[in-house]
């Protein structure tokens, strides 16, 4: 090698040196470098979304083999490498969990991150919440955890695709999306999401029981370079909880405005009245959502539902509903000026979402019954609504 050319590899590497130090403690992953007759380094964009801000989980006590009793809730999460019409061009791999003390300095109300970004905690109550929480990842096709020898069970597509990782502590990584292809030396990043049901963990306490709170969930990002994004979910020992999307800013669809309702059942339909009624019933449980307006009538998209139930809940006809006959599984909607009203026969551990097009002014009431002595015994506690069974409402 020349004195030359030594030179010129030495200058590289006092520079290189220089850039770690600048970076140091952040991942070099974030930056992709050129070298041509310089050494140039850009910023490479991670887009993530996901569907978890807001979600109810429904709790259930339940006892453990040991005999500790808990409570535990599931929910669907979806995570997305696009936002709006971005999309990532890396595959991502990443982590979600509850809370922990050990992510907050100084009992400080915010995340501070690698980059030195805070990511603001806004509810007290639900930062304290969380150290109660443990939150998981299960499909099943992690059931059965086989390690490796090296102390890790890995699917053949976790480094480039759809796949999971899971450690011997039980930890479980997920991964989606792939490496953009180049096209005439283009990127061409291909749009990917994965579902996965979150299983939610409660410490039980006698003195302590849960009614209605909530707690953040972290999702870590560890690759292509590490970033956290923080959310929070409601918890509820409600048999029913019901959320809706914003009424200040909707979302639109083909230029309506839009309003997406999510209903979620409990594993099992049992309680007692306030008149210490006993109701515990395997019959599914019946939900009316009543939307009136003084303008016109709300639009329930019934397509959208056969698509995303995958038609597993399916529309009854009048002699179907008819409030005499045996409670059925399925849905039936009509209207009557400007009012709109579906009625759902939901089983036992269902989660659906209805998609509602609404005029200027609007609310949205909902009831619930479960079936006692052939009828319905009318259920208030619904997670979700006000005192007066209202879940949304606009003027």
């Amino acid at each position: 090698m020349t004195k030359k050319n030594k030179l010129i590899s030495l200058i590289l590497l006092l520079v290189l040196a220089l850039l770690a130090a600048v970076v140091a403690g952040t991942s070099v992953s974030r930056y992709v470098f050129d070298h041509e007759d310089s050494l140039q380094g850009s910023f490479t964009n991670l887009y993530f979304s996901h569907n978890g801000e807001g979600t109810t989980a429904i709790m259930q006590e339940e006892k453990a083999s040991n005999g500790i009793t808990s409570y535990v809730g599931y929910i669907s999460f979806t995570a997305n490498n696009f936002d709006g019409s971005d999309i990532s061009a890396r595959h991502i791999q990443y982590k979600v969990r509850a809370l922990s003390a050990s992510d907050i300095e100084n009992d400080n109300n915010y995340v501070l991150d690698g980059w030195g970004v805070q990511h603001p905690l806004d509810d007290y109550d639900a930062k304290i919440n969380s150290y109660n929480y443990s939150v998981v990842p299960v499909k099943s096709d992690m059931t059965d955890y086989v390690y490796d020898t090296d102390g890790s069970n890995k699917s053949e597509n976790f480094d480039n695709g759809q796949g999971y990782l899971v450690n011997d502590k039980n930890e479980v990584t997920l991964s989606f999306g792939s490496d953009a292809e180049e096209e005439n030396g283009i990127a061409k990043p291909v749009q990917d999401s994965r579902t996965d049901i979150l299983k939610i963990t409660r410490t039980y306490s006698e003195t302590d029981q849960l009614e209605a709170e909530s707690f953040y969930i972290v999702i870590e990002i560890i690759q292509p370079y590490q970033e956290i994004k923080i959310f929070r979910i409601n918890t509820s020992t409600s048999l029913i909880a019901v959320g809706s999307t914003s009424v200040t800013s909707p979302d639109t669809h083909f230029g309506y405005d839009e309003i997406a309702v999510n209903i979620q059942t409990a594993r099992k339909y049992g309680f007692t009245t306030e008149d210490k009624v006993d109701v515990d019933t395997s019959e599914p449980a019946k939900i009316i959502l009543t939307w009136k307006s003084s303008t016109a009538a709300t639009i329930f998209d019934s397509g959208r539902l056969a698509i995303n139930s995958e038609e597993n809940i399916n529309k009854l006809n009048q002699a179907e509903f008819d409030p005499g006959k045996p409670w059925t599984n399925g849905w039936y909607a009509s209207t009557d000026g400007n009012t709109t009203t579906v009625t759902l026969y939901l089983p036992q551990s269902s989660e659906i979402t209805l998609y509602f097009y609404v005029p200027e002014d609007f609310k949205c009431t909902v009831e619930s019954y479960f079936h006692y002595e052939g009828t319905g015994y009318q259920y208030t506690q619904i997670a979700g609504v006000d005192a007066k069974g209202v879940l949304v409402s606009a003027s």
